[in-house]
């Protein structure tokens, strides 16, 4: 998120993005890590289950962020990493720079993600045929398998489908022939027009996917 605020917004949001997760209280019950594991936080959303140790190492690499970059930029203009760095890739658009153990690390945490939380169904079941999207680890919109493929795909190239240096909507400007994909407020991901459109059928038919 590169949008230019006053230091006072910054601070505030930090602290949303921190309490996230404490002021919704279906997503208490629902993402609930088990005993040993914290919510990682690499974005207000990303309620994925990591230990401790992790949770700290994200946010020693925020901080850290600004320095691991190419002052002069490179292939991936601004968000070029120095060498030694590539970037996380925990969440979609996820261009932090960490070591490569990082990045792997928070690619086995997405894996287990799932399997981490105390009551990983809570009321958001999703009939058969269906499953949880996860774009985001608190995604819980059911959808189809070959849907779920295609977000994993989308948020993957996601960064090779940007304008750099960033257009005038900022960092998510889309190259020609992709459109942000809007699957919930903040989704910038770029992606074709028939994913985007998917997106919004899939938040329509929502709740007819649920159990109960």
């Amino acid at each position: 998120d590169l949008t230019c605020v006053l230091p006072a917004t910054r601070s505030q949001a930090a602290t949303d993005n921190s309490q996230a997760a404490t002021r919704r209280s279906d997503l208490n019950s629902i993402f609930a890590c088990k005993a040993g594991f914290v919510a990682r936080q690499v974005v207000g959303g990303d309620l994925t289950c990591v230990t401790p140790a992790v949770r700290d190492q994200v946010v020693a690499d925020n901080t850290a962020a600004l320095s691991r970059r190419e002052p002069a930029g490179g292939p991936s203009g601004p968000f070029t990493c120095k060498a030694g760095f590539v970037w996380r890739e925990a969440v979609p658009l996820d261009v932090v720079c960490v070591t490569a153990a990082v990045r792997t690390q928070s690619a086995t945490d997405n894996a287990a993600v799932l399997s981490r939380f105390a009551n990983p169904q809570g009321g958001h079941a999703c009939k058969a045929g269906f499953l949880w999207r996860q774009i985001l680890s608190s995604d819980v919109l059911c959808v189809a398998q070959a849907v779920k493929d295609q977000s994993v795909t989308d948020n993957k190239d996601a960064p090779n489908r940007q304008v750099y240096p960033p257009g005038v909507v900022g960092f998510g400007t889309c190259t020609a022939g992709f459109v942000w994909r809007e699957a919930f407020l903040t989704d910038q991901v770029c992606v074709g027009v028939a994913q985007r459109e998917q997106a919004a059928a899939d938040k329509t038919a929502a709740a007819s996917r649920r159990v109960g």
